[in-house]
């Protein structure tokens, strides 16, 4: 997917010009660009929501689910705090690394998966954990990792 001008303009249609209904935009925005936020869609955005460039470009660079930046088809968030990291989360994170060829940050070469760490994903009892997209993994361990890995691959 990419940018087009009638999509963007469309979800913006879909949409009153309340500040409050932004987030909801710039992820319907993000996802029709292919899991990130292009320039292009970023100006229009700005020049429908008369919203000053500057305002509306920390408001993205606030939120870690949005990005300015191409990312994969599907993105991998590790948990960063305490109770994962305790939990086996840094070997997680180390295997998630070395099977994916990558560093946090990155996207793989065939643009499928993009690596990135997060704050708490609210299940700390059931540390560790990852979200793949929209979907959350507890009690991760190095065989359901590759089991994990593997459903998003085929």
């Amino acid at each position: 997917m990419s940018f087009n001008t009638k999509t963007i303009q469309e979800i913006l249609k879909d949409y009153s010009k309340e500040k409050g209904n932004l987030m909801i935009v710039l992820q319907k925005i993000q996802k029709s660009c292919g899991n990130y936020l292009p320039k292009e869609a970023v100006l229009e955005v700005a020049k429908v929501t008369k919203m000053p460039l500057n305002k509306l470009y920390a408001f993205i660079s606030f939120y870690s689910m949005f990005s300015t930046k191409k990312r994969g088809k599907h993105i991998i968030r590790v948990c960063k705090d305490g109770p994962c990291i305790d939990n086996a989360g840094r070997e997680i994170m180390n295997l998630l690394e070395k099977e994916l060829d990558i560093k946090f940050g990155e996207t793989t070469e065939n643009g499928v998966f993009t690596l990135e760490k997060t704050a708490c994903i609210g299940t700390c009892t059931a540390a560790p954990a990852i979200m793949i997209d929209d979907e959350v993994f507890s009690n991760v361990t190095p065989d359901s990792l590759f089991a994990i890995l593997k459903k998003y691959t085929i």
